[in-house]
């Protein structure tokens, strides 16, 4: 990668950070010494883990340097955000034939029903592909709407939809213990969503239960530091040179 295109990288990493970070709690901290962290690297596609997970470090993959919205898209399925048309609800809105999507990318189109759609389906979400994307043949979509339309995606901006979702799962965090050792973080944006820690103390191996509306999830129990990294919304960086 030339100096230029280095430089063009890092200034939209960071606007993408900044696009993210102008109506949530998120933060995002280049790395220092963390074990866990965002790495970039400039490929010939774009792509991320999803979500985080202890003892990972969440190698980012770019191609599109120069498009800040869809560096943060990728930035948003290491947050644990997945594509809108995977949510749950999805068939309420759309029809989906995977069947005519290219072979290595009808995973894009899954239906993911431990993941929970916030607000109204948002045909304007960043994390929203178009009617032809990944499409054998660009006279037969992979996705319509109910009616048989088609519809368009835009790579811009987040959405007012994306803020509230990133909110949702970001927001402000109250943390309380109980005499039992168990402790509830639970945010002050839906009283539907918390986390209970249980056990006598914070260490790596404790269980904790996830509990978003009515789904609940057990995890292994990330290190002390690393729960107050979530309860204050950091994500560490780093950009690697190529």
């Amino acid at each position: 990668m030339s100096t230029q295109n280095y430089n063009t990288f890092l200034t939209n990493i960071n606007k993408a950070f900044d696009m993210i970070s102008s109506q949530t709690s998120v933060q995002f901290v280049e790395r220092t010494n963390q074990t866990e962290y965002i790495t970039f690297t400039y490929t010939t596609s774009n792509s991320s883990p999803l979500g985080w997970q202890k003892n990972r470090v969440n190698g980012i993959k770019i191609y599109n340097i120069t498009y800040p919205a869809i560096i943060a898209h990728e930035v948003m399925h290491s947050m644990g955000i997945m594509h809108e048309q995977c949510r749950p609800d999805r068939d309420q809105y759309i029809i989906v034939d995977v069947n005519k999507a290219v072979e290595g990318s009808r995973h894009n189109f899954n239906l993911y029903n431990d993941y929970a759609g916030h607000g109204a389906f948002d045909f304007g979400s960043v994390m929203m592909y178009q009617s032809t994307d990944f499409a054998i043949d660009p006279s037969q979509p992979v996705m319509t709407k109910l009616d048989g339309s088609t519809f368009t995606k835009q790579r811009t901006g987040l959405s007012a939809g994306d803020y509230a979702g990133i909110n949702h799962l970001y927001g402000p965090v109250n943390a309380s213990s109980a005499i039992d050792g168990t402790y509830t973080m639970a945010t002050a944006l839906a009283n539907d969503k918390n986390v209970d820690v249980t056990g006598s103390s914070t260490t790596d191996g404790t269980s904790i239960i996830l509990y978003s509306a009515s789904t609940g999830i057990t995890r292994d129990l990330l290190s002390a530091n690393q729960i107050m990294d979530i309860i204050s919304s950091n994500l560490y960086w780093i950009l690697q040179r190529c």
